[in-house]
């Protein structure tokens, strides 16, 4: 059985990983910083959100090691390519799950609980959750990519739109170009109701208009309660120029948002 002392065993696994990653690069050294409190964070997420969906005790430990885990290939990542941008350098969740599947606490697991940890970790940055063959790992997809995207707004918000550091802003923003404008495929998407790919992304105003787009991609109400909560898109709807595209990509959000509210 799955025990609290399972989830210490991967919080110590990870902070004892990432602890091992130093960089005389400033920025690069930053990135790691930053990664590592969003493990935290993510953490946090999980067991709140795990609390309002009531999961059950042997489900909580499994979210939470899915979330001490799943951003474990960042690390790698940022110091041999850096960048955070898989297209550029490697995919992240699959050096993830590798990762986990190599700590010493995990050979403890029972092997179906193995298969949705390493399922929910692959799966977690994918623009769009595929189908799940596995029902039962269905949940824990879906928990973890909200944790994620709260604590991603909640970063964007401090980070992207107040770093006064151009080089760390463009590591974290996948070295985009720092334009006034916004792209009319962007916009579009936004209008549409559907997530922005990254293809289309051609300034750091797109990037923040990805991370908006998210809103289409959260699966708890919870997790818009949140959202709201902390006025994460408010927040990044001011950085960015009023021009009549985003004005209007930004009142088709908030309609959706407050639309969650009312669904059954």
């Amino acid at each position: 059985m799955m025990t609290e002392n399972t989830l210490n065993e991967a919080k110590a696994w990870f902070e004892s990983y990432s602890q091992g990653f130093k960089s005389v690069d400033n920025t690069i050294q930053k990135s790691i910083d930053m990664k590592r409190s969003h493990t935290i964070r993510v953490a946090e997420n999980t067991a709140k959100l795990a609390q309002v969906l009531q999961f059950g005790p042997e489900q909580k430990v499994v979210a939470g090691i899915i979330a001490w885990g799943h951003d474990a290939g960042r690390f790698l990542q940022v110091v041999q390519y850096g960048t955070f941008n898989d297209a550029q350098s490697t995919d992240h969740a699959v050096l993830s799950a590798q990762l986990i599947e190599e700590a010493p606490f995990f050979a403890t697991i029972d092997p179906s609980w193995q298969a949705i940890i390493k399922t929910a970790i692959l799966h977690h940055s994918k623009i769009q959750l595929p189908k799940i063959e596995n029902e039962q790992a269905l949940p824990f997809c879906q928990l973890i990519r909200d944790a994620d995207k709260l604590d991603v707004w909640a970063m964007a918000t401090i980070h992207y739109n107040n770093s006064r550091n151009n080089d760390e802003l463009s590591i974290i923003m996948l070295n985009l170009p720092n334009q006034l404008t916004a792209s009319e495929k962007v916009i579009k998407s936004l209008l549409q109701g559907k997530l922005v790919v990254k293809e289309d992304m051609k300034s750091m105003n797109d990037f923040r208009l990805m991370l908006m787009s998210w809103v289409f991609d959260l699966h708890f109400k919870a997790s818009y309660q949140m959202l709201a909560q902390q006025r994460y898109m408010e927040k990044l709807y001011d950085a960015l120029p009023k021009q009549d595209g985003i004005i209007n990509a930004y009142r088709a959000i908030k309609l959706f948002i407050e639309n969650k509210f009312v669904e059954k």
